[in-house]
């Protein structure tokens, strides 16, 4: 093991994180889960009040009371585990880089075993946190690149990288995407919306046949 490593924060279940570990680089290789990050958020010195501020999640503390609420997870649910992965689009001169969360399926796009089939990606700002509390957080090593100027498809190229997150950018990346659409509350006005919509063109169509 290189003398770095031992720097590097894990997430396991001793982690109590403090103001100053937010700043430590997270080891990438490990898995974990929505579960064990809750966890090290309870257990952190710094109060839940003042997290909210510094990740500017202010219903952080509501989006972890419904990861721990003990309901059976819905059998319609297509993801089996969650990844953390960088993705740059080039287009003319322009190169816009992001870090993503998001469910997949049983395969991954850079599984040799998908033989370059690319897996569907799931956001996940719309699903329970209890349904996916225990699935499996991995940080992909492969840089996925999409560039316009070469294509005019969506065919991405992915390329080997070695990535670099500090603890506070893992939950910012996180949290970012579980909470985007606001409070639990307005997530099901816009649940229920969309499915007002979805069910109002399902009936146009119909009467158009």
């Amino acid at each position: 093991m290189k003398i770095f490593d031992t720097y590097k924060i894990k997430i396991n279940d001793n982690l109590k994180f403090s103001l100053y570990d937010l700043k430590k680089i997270v080891d990438a290789r490990q898995t974990f889960t929505l579960r064990n990050i809750f966890d090290c958020i309870k257990r952190s010195s710094i109060s839940l009040k003042i997290l909210k501020e510094i990740l500017n999640c202010p219903y952080l503390d509501e989006y972890m009371e419904e990861a721990y609420t003990k309901k059976a997870k819905s059998k319609k649910i297509s993801i089996h585990r969650l990844e953390i992965g960088y993705y740059m689009q080039i287009y003319n001169k322009e190169t816009n880089e992001s870090w993503e969360f998001y469910g997949l399926d049983k395969k991954s796009p850079n599984d040799k075993k998908s033989r370059g089939k690319i897996t569907e990606r799931y956001a996940l700002d719309f699903t329970p946190l209890y349904n996916i509390i225990d699935l499996p957080i991995n940080i992909s090593n492969k840089m996925t690149i999409y560039n316009f100027n070469e294509t005019d498809e969506k065919i991405p190229v992915y390329s080997d990288f070695h990535p670099l997150l500090t603890l506070k950018k893992l939950l910012d990346i996180i949290l970012h995407e579980l909470t985007f659409n606001g409070s639990i509350e307005n997530r099901k006005k816009l649940i229920k919306m969309l499915n007002k919509r979805l069910k109002d063109f399902k009936k146009q169509r119909k009467g158009k046949k």
